[in-house]
């Protein structure tokens, strides 16, 4: 320990409370050996302890600290004195021999009792120097034993020996002075931890040490206060150099927290608020590395991680552990959503595309051609983002979605142009059928989205097929039109029954219209020659019409089964297709036939 073995009394070579006329000897002898450049020979530094060489000026320097009361009794708590000839000297002769351990084992002895005395306070005192410079756990003991002298009754006559008579010093101001020296050495010279030494401190009663600790703590504050706001300073210039600051402020205050935490207890005002701003900043360290990181890409989450977590463990109160909780929550959210956020970046481009897409789809002035592009290039859009979002992906789904839709619209748009042909509505089943598919897939058979659609598409198609079914009714035709318009029809039946439809739309249209047409189609497969009542259908406008039913049953069951039923049949069907030609476009014949024909199913009803 520097502070003895430099000490201003061992470098003149004399025991403290040396009068001054033995001082003045002592120098002036000295001075004379080292001109000499002789050995010096007996006196007090006892070289055992530690090397010593001496000059002129450091023994002049020496002799200048001790002018003072006040330096003199600040050395003199560093080195030994006698106050009991009896036993010093022999303890001190042992010590000018390089004996160390009999001087050690002469006042270890009278210390032994653990009361001080006035036979034994020099031992108490000396004892203490000496085990000052040794290891650790002696180290403590002679703060223990210096700290019991300094607390008894007998200091008084220790400092009148040392200083003149004059010189005034209470024993808590003389304990305070020997612990704050003794500290400062030990900042120094690294010998012994300041944990160890708060251990000694906390561990003993003596008067000042309220006092010495509060002091103590103010110094260790400050310290911590000016670390921080150092830091703070070179991270707001500094950016790039956050995170090195952030460990560089963690790892120089946590042994003063943990210090201050040691002498006031975790729950101290004093100790939550140094910590939190010490956690404040070492997070705001981290944060300001986030954000590079994450502008960058250069950095090391982990690291960020680190140093989150060395805020979390120093916080002290709750607001700043909870901010510090919610900063590592929201970087392990990140980290765990790294993949999807380098799947967004895969997809930027597309999605300022499909972006750009849907907003012309909705806008009623787009042409069918230029709809029928776009829905080309958002296919290739949605092919992409299935390849990098996955096929389960929320996002990707909503987007196909959203262009089957527009699909849909387009093909029912295209095709309110068309003419109303069963070909015509095949065509429409036929190029409806992956986007209905798509929407079936994702959506579910019984979503309404997706049975409004295709119930749309089904009813489109019965509406082309039945227009043509009734046109082929009303206009007649050649044996072979019919049969093959027929059949058409019931293959499109066939097709649009495979379709999902709501049930509302299932039993009132399509049902009944399918019925008729696939009967049709049945009795014309069992007959040799099949054709639709011409007059009749003319006169309904109808080919379904309830009473030309009625009719075409009549004549398939009773005219039929008759000689000359057949008869008038054959002749109806040579003469009537000429006579609708010529009389469909008059309103007023065909209310006529319209009446009569009414009172003649009445009659074969009965």
């Amino acid at each position: 320990m520097e502070i003895i073995i430099n000490n201003p009394y061992r470098i003149i070579g004399i025991l403290a409370g040396t009068t001054m006329r033995e001082q003045q000897r002592q120098i002036k002898r000295l001075i004379q050996f080292i001109e000499a450049e002789q050995e010096i020979q007996d006196d007090f530094s006892f070289p055992e302890l530690a090397r010593i060489k001496r000059t002129v000026d450091n023994v002049s320097d020496a002799a200048s600290k001790l002018n003072l009361d006040t330096d003199k009794v600040s050395a003199a708590l560093f080195w030994f004195y006698k106050g009991n000839e009896i036993t010093d000297e022999p303890a001190f002769e042992a010590l000018k021999g390089g004996d160390v351990e009999s001087s050690r084992a002469i006042w270890g002895k009278l210390t032994s009792s653990g009361e001080v005395t006035r036979k034994n306070a020099s031992a108490y005192q000396n004892l203490s120097t000496l085990l000052l410079l040794l290891k650790t756990e002696e180290f403590k003991k002679g703060i223990q034993l210096k700290l019991k002298f300094l607390e008894s009754n007998f200091v008084t006559d220790y400092i009148r020996q040392v200083a003149d008579t004059t010189y005034k010093l209470s024993q808590d101001e003389l304990q305070l002075l020997f612990l704050n020296q003794l500290y400062g050495e030990i900042e120094k010279s690294k010998e012994i931890t300041t944990a160890n030494f708060l251990e000694v401190i906390t561990d003993q009663h003596f008067l000042s040490k309220e006092a010495f600790l509060k002091g103590f703590v103010v110094k260790l504050v400050d310290s911590v206060e000016k670390k921080c706001e150092e830091i703070r300073i070179k991270r707001e210039h500094v950016a790039k150099n956050s995170l090195s600051l952030g460990k560089q402020l963690h790892d120089e205050t946590i042994g003063n927290l943990d210090r201050i935490k040691l002498i006031v207890g975790s729950s101290d005002l004093k100790y939550v608020s140094v910590a939190d701003k010490v956690a404040t900043e070492i997070l705001q360290c981290g944060i300001k590395e986030f954000d590079i990181y994450n502008e960058s890409g250069k950095g090391s989450v982990t690291a960020i991680q680190d140093i989150y977590k060395k805020a979390q463990n120093v916080a002290a109160g709750n607001l700043i552990k909870q901010r510090c909780r919610e900063k590592s929550e929201e970087l392990q959210q990140w980290i765990e959503d790294k993949p999807k956020r380098e799947k967004e970046d895969k997809i930027k481009a597309d999605l300022v595309g499909i972006t750009s897409i849907l907003e012309r789809l909705k806008n009623d002035s787009t042409g069918l051609n230029d709809k029928k592009l776009l829905l080309k290039q958002a296919r290739e859009i949605v092919g992409r983002l299935k390849s990098v979002l996955g096929a389960n992906d929320n996002f990707y789904k909503n987007v196909l979605l959203e262009i089957t839709t527009y699909e849909l619209l387009y093909i029912i748009k295209k095709f309110e142009n068309e003419r109303s042909t069963i070909y015509n509505a095949l065509s429409l089943i036929g190029e409806s059928k992956s986007v209905l598919n798509t929407l079936k897939s994702e959506l579910g058979v019984k979503n309404d989205t997706y049975l409004q659609a295709s119930t749309r598409i089904a009813s489109d198609a019965l509406s082309f097929v039945i227009a043509e079914f009734n046109s082929m009714a009303n206009q007649g035709g050649s044996r072979y039109t019919i049969e093959n318009t027929v059949k058409e029809a019931a293959q499109a039946i066939v097709e649009i029954g495979k379709l999902d439809m709501t049930k509302d739309f299932l039993i009132k249209r399509f049902k009944p219209n399918s019925k008729v047409i696939l009967e049709t189609s049945s009795k014309l497969s069992g007959r040799k020659s099949f054709s639709p009542c011409y007059i009749a259908t003319m006169a309904y406008g109808d080919f379904n019409h309830p009473q030309v039913v009625v009719l075409r049953q009549f004549r398939d069951e009773v005219l039929e089964r008759y000689t000359l039923g057949k008869l008038f049949i054959r002749v109806y069907y040579a003469v009537s297709p000429k006579l609708v030609l010529i009389l469909k476009d008059s309103k007023t014949i065909n209310s006529v036939i319209r009446k009569v024909l009414n009172q003649f199913v009445k009659y074969i009803k009965k």
